[in-house]
């Protein structure tokens, strides 16, 4: 297998094995535990009993916004707009459809007597716009807007809360930091009573991560950037506990891309906020984390190809199978995966 072409970062997977809800309790979901480099089937409640010494867990504190907002144009005809990042001025970038209508200058009402006014018209149904008629904006957002969620779930969700982690911190993203929804607060404290510690890190997840890679050479394809940021508690913490030895497991492959770009920007010794396209590929060394927890990802994706440079060595593709065999769940609210560094 060349590690470099897209077609060695495909598998099948029957629609039946996406996870289209969440299950009843967070941590019920199975965890592949593949720490030891021996596969074994666990579930995400045991994770102390798998991690028995004490880690520093990296976890991801971004809170999705509930960036989905139905509107009407003065035609009559519905829109619906996906608020991606904001710019100054109230303005806003956003995917609108249908787009091939709209144009600048255009008026489009929304919910509350609040509009929307068409700035610039770009490709693919990007747009730039500007919310009108609204004193706070994220406040507008929290009680119109609707939760985004992946174009692979097709059922509503019932209860927003479970598209976002139990630690969630600062809204800014489009999609959720999928490995941290198996933490329950209870599961939290009892890590902590064990001598497992927290630190936090921002990355708000862009609409970038559900683009595929779509050059054969991996290496051709041009990742998207996504804000981050580490404080300096977290660079303190992370310092004691190189000096005491103590495993780094990044909660998800956010928590990771913000760790591994910070290593490479100052080798994690300050804090750091901006910016990254990190994009980790077979054949580069990760240095800052022992272990990954991690869900299952889309075939050609480039955190697929992540999980690969991840693994080192170890074959991917028979984790996947193994999981498919042993009928896990897939995706954002699928089951997890537990890897150690072997890159």
């Amino acid at each position: 297998m060349n590690p470099y072409l897209l077609s060695s970062y495909q598998f099948e997977l029957s629609r039946d094995r996406i996870a289209q809800t969440p299950l009843a309790n967070r941590d019920s979901s199975r965890l592949l535990d593949f720490s030891n480099q021996v596969i074994r089937h666990s579930h995400f409640y045991d994770l102390e009993k798998i991690l028995a010494k004490p880690c520093l867990f990296v976890r991801n504190v971004s809170r999705v916004r509930k960036a989905r907002i139905l509107a009407k144009r003065q035609s009559g005809g519905l829109i619906e707009a996906l608020l991606l990042n904001p710019l100054p001025d109230g303005r806003w970038q956003a995917l609108m459809r249908p787009a091939k209508r709209l144009r600048a200058g255009e008026i489009i009402h929304l919910p509350g007597s609040a509009m929307l006014e068409v700035i610039k018209k770009g490709e693919m149904g990007h747009f730039e716009i500007r919310l009108l008629g609204m004193s706070n904006q994220e406040d507008w957002i929290q009680q119109y807007g609707e939760t985004p969620l992946p174009p692979y779930i097709g059922e509503k969700l019932e209860d927003s809360k479970r598209y976002q982690t139990v630690y969630a911190q600062e809204t800014g993203a489009c999609a959720a930091p999928t490995a941290g929804l198996h933490f329950t607060d209870e599961q939290i404290k009892k890590l902590e009573s064990l001598g497992h510690k927290f630190c936090d890190v921002v990355l708000h997840v862009g609409i970038g991560t559900f683009r595929p890679v779509d050059t054969e050479d991996i290496r051709d394809f041009n990742i998207h950037h996504e804000s981050i940021r580490i404080e300096k508690n977290a660079i303190k913490m992370l310092k004691e506990a190189k000096e005491l030895q103590m495993p780094i497991v990044a909660v998800g492959t956010t928590s990771l891309r913000v760790l591994e770009s910070v290593f490479l920007a100052n080798g994690l010794s300050e804090a750091y906020s901006g910016t990254t396209n990190l994009y980790l590929m077979p054949g580069q060394k990760i240095h800052s984390v022992d272990y990954l927890l991690t869900n299952f990802h889309l075939p050609g994706s480039s955190l697929l190809i992540l999980i690969a440079a991840f693994l080192g060595e170890a074959d991917w593709k028979s984790l996947y199978e193994e999981a498919i065999r042993a009928e896990y769940r897939f995706f954002s609210f699928g089951d997890c995966m537990l890897l150690p560094n072997l890159s």
